[in-house]
């Protein structure tokens, strides 16, 4: 006989200790009756909706905290150095780790180097924070150590703004003339 037609284990008897496998009606089952909301305690408010309400605030806190950490990093570039269009000349990596300021924006910055311009350009991701390619002329941007440095990463200023990325990107700035009459 099929699981259907034994019909279902009755509620009202597992209660008691009674037989846990007698079967009921579906007419029977339907007749059972469940809490109204008024019997229930209305100052408690369930734990399915607690743990959600707790989850969206705090993807909220976070997306608010990374957005008031890009202002401070990202955003005074940008008005500042406009994205260019790069030269024919131009190399670059993506998926490349830089910091500006006290934002380690870590494998999210897009990087293409021509003669006259670093040109940085936001991941996906980052950008959905409401980043955009900027452009930062070699002129702009000093040196804070007189000499290449030795390690994988340099770090350099513009606009007031510590930059720290992969040494390859800054190899133009350091074998520029006017960087070489600076030390």
């Amino acid at each position: 006989m099929s699981s259907f037609g034994r019909g279902l284990p009755n509620p009202k008897l597992s209660n008691f200790g009674g037989d846990f496998g007698a079967p009921i009606s579906s007419s029977e089952f339907l007749r059972i009756r469940l809490p109204d909301c008024d019997e229930r305690d209305s100052s408690k408010m369930p734990i399915q909706f607690i743990i959600p309400l707790i989850i969206a605030f705090d993807l909220l806190v976070a997306a608010t905290v990374v957005s008031l950490l890009f202002r401070i990093s990202w955003k005074p570039l940008e008005p500042h150095f406009s994205a260019q269009p790069p030269s024919e000349t131009s190399y670059g990596r993506k998926f490349q780790s830089f910091s500006i300021g006290p934002v380690n924006y870590g494998f999210a910055i897009h990087v293409i180097i021509d003669d006259q311009y670093l040109h940085l350009s936001p991941a996906w991701i980052v950008s959905r924070f409401g980043l955009k390619p900027i452009s930062i002329p070699w002129n702009a941007i000093q040196p804070l150590s007189p000499t290449m440095p030795t390690g994988k990463t340099a770090r350099v200023q513009a606009r007031k703004q510590t930059i720290t990325g992969p040494e390859w990107c800054f190899e133009l700035l350091y074998s520029s003339p006017q960087t070489q009459e600076r030390q």
